[in-house]
């Protein structure tokens, strides 16, 4: 009888450890948990309770085996303090350590429910706690047919399964967050991008057959930063969460919302028929909910908002190159005055040629491609040359001499003219001491030096 019970409660732990092994959801392993202990361990019954850490209250979360209606009449929390809770449960998330009782005739701590639990065949039972790094989580409960069932072999085993199983859920637990964090962002509870270029798309196959296009919008919340270093970080966190929960409410479940960056959102309408139904939108929905003060910190803040639309299907088939191309059109917004910008297919031709000069210029600054063209200052009453200017010349090997007014803004944005500066003055020296080398008395040269190479 020994080996048969033994073998009972070995034939539940292989059967739970397989069963881990493949599921990835926690119901559906509470479901098979509960099932194998009633089929394959012949226990009356089995449940697993999860612990709601605010409450103190165990919800059953699955049930196996003769239940009928037993756990609605018993109070389950952790708090043993409870009137007409279970102690078993109490003690079992309270001290963290299994509870036994071998004899539910006789102990007291079953006396309120001992008739109805003779009734369905319980004779003895076993609460364990489930524990997520030391913390309570959930109980899984066993109720045996014979008295003086769980004695220190098959406590040790069942402790054991307890342990895999909350080991299980614990491995859950973190690919859920995992997956989660995959497709939202994890501040604002919004999509990120991932998700919602995936919704885009959907929305782009659905209305396409109807002939409506999809509307892309991505906004910038302008001098963000200004908040963080005047309000600290925290505020700045809880400005982005109220920005989102407004344009959620704005968009309704006419589009989707999305974090796409520090300081930037995305948002996707469908069903447009013309560019006007995407500025009214904005205009009526949008920005009338942004346009409300924000609250963070005690102080009321007022924002501006920049956005950039793309349109299907002429600025983009897919929600990449929308997204991609809204970008395109939020840049154009805030280097100009206007509050929104369409996105013009012309734009993508100056990118493109902007990364092909770059790329050039990267080479330029390795290959020693530029010179300094010396531009003087004549004093034409002396009839002499009081100075020179050092102006900077690119000489490309396939385009020839580019004028500065072409690159120079490149360099300054990627901040590669600070190389080029300090070539451009040593230059200078370089060619003022050789002008003395040969007998010559040069004047003074000035050379340029750009803001960025100055900061």
């Amino acid at each position: 009888a020994k080996v048969a019970r033994l073998n009972r409660v070995y034939s539940v732990l292989s059967g739970i450890n397989t069963t881990i092994v493949r599921v990835r959801e926690h119901d559906e392993l509470f479901a098979e948990a509960c099932k194998i202990a009633v089929e394959h361990g012949k226990f009356e019954m089995a449940w697993v309770g999860m612990l709601d850490a605010v409450s103190g209250k165990v919800h059953p979360a699955a049930v196996a085996g003769r239940d009928e209606g037993y756990l609605d009449q018993i109070v389950l929390t952790a708090n043993e303090d409870t009137p007409d809770s279970c102690k078993l449960v109490a003690r079992a998330l309270s001290r963290l350590e299994p509870v036994v009782c071998n004899d539910i005739s006789a102990d007291e701590a079953m006396s309120q429910w001992r008739d109805e639990a003779l009734k369905r065949g319980y004779r003895s039972v076993a609460v364990f706690p489930l524990l997520i790094e030391q913390r309570p989580v959930g109980i899984f409960a066993l109720y045996a047919p014979e008295p003086d069932f769980f004695d220190e072999q098959e406590m040790k085993l069942l402790v054991e399964m307890a342990g895999d199983i909350s080991f299980a859920l614990d491995h859950i637990a973190k690919e859920e967050k995992l997956n989660y964090l995959a497709y939202y962002d994890a501040l604002t509870g919004l999509p990120n991008r991932t998700l919602f270029c995936d919704r885009v798309d959907n929305f782009i196959r659905s209305h396409a057959a109807r002939q409506e296009s999809v509307a892309v919008v991505t906004f910038n919340v302008e001098r963000f930063h200004f908040v963080n270093d005047s309000l600290g970080r925290p505020a700045g966190d809880a400005l982005l969460k109220h920005i989102g929960e407004r344009l959620r409410d704005a968009v309704g479940s006419d589009g989707s919302v999305a974090r796409t960056g520090s300081n930037t959102f995305a948002v996707s309408f469908a069903g447009i028929t013309a560019g006007a139904d995407v500025a009214h939108t904005l205009e009526e929905k949008i920005f009338y909910a942004l346009s409300r003060p924000f609250t963070v910190a005690g102080q009321e803040l007022r924002l501006a908002f920049k956005c950039g639309v793309a349109l299907s299907p002429d600025d983009g088939s897919d929600a990449e190159s929308l997204f991609r191309n809204a970008e395109a059109a939020l840049q154009k917004a805030r280097d100009s005055g206007d509050k929104y910008m369409f996105y013009a297919p012309q734009m993508n031709a100056r990118v493109a040629e902007i990364l092909s000069l770059e790329n050039r210029l990267r080479i330029a600054i390795v290959d020693e491609q530029f010179v300094l063209h010396y531009q003087p200052k004549v004093d034409l009453a002396r009839n002499r040359i009081t100075s020179f200017e050092a102006l900077i010349r690119w000489d490309s090997t396939d385009m020839g001499l580019v004028p500065p007014a072409e690159f120079v803004p490149i360099l300054e944005e990627t901040g590669m003219v600070v190389e080029v500066g300090a070539w451009a003055m040593k230059q200078a020296v370089s060619q003022y001491a050789a002008w003395q080398a040969a007998g010559l008395q040069p004047p003074c040269i000035a050379v340029n030096v750009s803001q960025v190479q100055l900061k």
